[in-house]
Parts: structure tokens; sequence; C-alpha cells
């Protein structure tokens, strides 16, 4: 829901080519009884309040059937999908719907909506060590496939199932939602898609710092060495998801040919 958020607030759309609502269904808090879907408006277009369709069966004493339908004020085809779908029932069973009451409009003005939602807050943590795995296959090359820590990353990337109790790698590192990581150089803060692949001086390890749209966040040691590399040669990577522009320079690279409009990341 929080990247779902972001992503309606910068407008960016998924696969399906549409923006995700990132609230998706509701019930009104005084009445639960009903489901409310709220569709944030952009721009010129208004929020939109839309209630869940349903059909509620009565019987008469008499034995007669009456079927009171909840649907949106604002597309009747609704309703009259519904009935039709009800006459055919009736009519297979030998049975007519004899009449039907005019519609009765219920406005609710500035309504309290309650949300029932569960939130994983670990289930970022596997895609931004996918990432950050990627990233630095990316600046070792193929001796990585040996690194114990890239082993150990790579074998629980492949027998992840979200479904299943979850054996972590043994990975150092930290990691939080809708926090920002401050020592990122260059405007790797915010809305974008950041990262900076840092081979420590001397023998140390290879660290990883992702930042995604500013909501998840990590830093992670990707391994125990730095397999020969300098910091000359640590990998920046900016990916602006509204503007597209994509940003991959080595250390190196940045100080012999800085982009343009982008800040020095000393």
């Amino acid at each position: 829901m929080l990247m779902d958020l972001v992503r309606h607030q910068l407008q960016l759309t998924g696969n399906s080519g549409k923006v995700p609502n990132p609230f998706g269904w509701g019930e009104l808090t005084d009445q639960p009884e009903v489901g409310v879907l709220f569709k944030p408006g952009s721009g010129d277009r208004p929020n939109v309040l839309s209630v869940r369709p349903e059909v509620v069966q009565q019987r008469d004493p008499d034995g007669t059937e009456r079927y009171h339908i909840t649907a949106p004020a604002d597309d009747p085809s609704v309703v009259d999908a519904i009935v039709n779908k009800l006459s055919e029932r009736a009519r297979k069973r030998g049975l007519v719907l004899s009449e039907r009451s005019e519609p009765e409009v219920v406005r609710h003005i500035h309504p309290s909506l309650t949300y029932h939602r569960r939130m994983d807050m670990l289930g970022f943590v596997p895609g931004l060590l996918k990432i950050a795995y990627e990233l630095t296959c990316m600046v070792i090359g193929d001796a990585y496939l040996d690194d114990p820590v890239g082993t150990e990353v790579r074998t629980f990337l492949m027998n992840y199932d979200p479904g299943k109790e979850i054996k972590w790698p043994r990975v150092r590192g930290s990691h939080g939602i809708g926090q920002s990581q401050d020592d990122l150089p260059f405007e790797l803060n915010g809305q974008v898609l950041g990262a900076l692949v840092f081979p420590m001086p001397g023998n140390g390890g290879m660290s990883v710092m992702i930042n995604v749209l500013g909501v998840f966040c990590g830093t992670f040691e990707m391994s125990w060495i730095n397999h020969g590399l300098t910091v000359k040669e640590a990998l920046i990577v900016r990916i602006d998801p509204v503007t597209g522009r994509h940003l991959r320079l080595t250390w190196h690279e940045w100080f012999r040919d800085p982009p343009t409009g982008v800040k020095d990341p000393l």
C-alpha cells in the first residue's frame, strides 16, 4: 500500500497501464455492511466514492420474494444488469419479477471510511536484496558467483516463498520503511530509485545502499571482501521514474565527466 500511495502521487502506471488505487475496498464506518471504493482524483478529476453492488433477498409471510439492490448512483447500468440477471433466474424457476420500485438516492456527506489492512513489515526486504545482489554482480562480475555472501543471498532469492517461513541469509546491514538514507550522495534521496555499490578501502567488504522512491531503504554488506576493487570503481545508479532519466556511472567516470544537473557526490 505504501508503494501504491507513492505511485499514485507520481502517477506511475504499472504493467496494466493504469495508475494503482492505493486504497481499494473499505467500508462505511457507521455502516460496515456497506462496502465502498474510494477513487482518489488527480488534477481536474475529483475524488469519487463508489458503493459496492449488493443484493439482499427477503421473503414475505405470503411467500413473495423481494430484492433490495445497493449500487453506485452514478451508474444506472449496474442496477439494470442486476435486475436482468434476477429476471433470468426467475424465468428459469417459472416466476416473473412483477414490480420495480423507484430508486432511492442516499448521499453521504464527508463519510468516514474504515479499511482493514495487513502489512508485512519485512516483505520488502527480499526485493531490496535482489536489487543489491544484481548490482553487486554487475560490479564484481563472475567472481561473485563463488562469493560466500553472494551464494547465500542467491540461494535465498531462488527459494524465497512469501507463503512459507523465511530463513534469512546472513547479511549484515539495516533497512527501513519511510526513512531516507541521509548519507546517500548526489540526490539519491527522495522519490527516485537510487543505489550506490561501494567497495570498502583496504581489504574491506562490498556495501550496497538502496533507496526505492523514498519508501523502502536499506544498506547491505554484500561481500566480506572487496574483490580487489577500489573506491573509484564504485557504481552509482539513479533512475527518476517520472522523467525516465537513467544515470549509471562508476566513481571514476563521475569525476572524469560529471553529469549536468546533478550535485557533486562529495
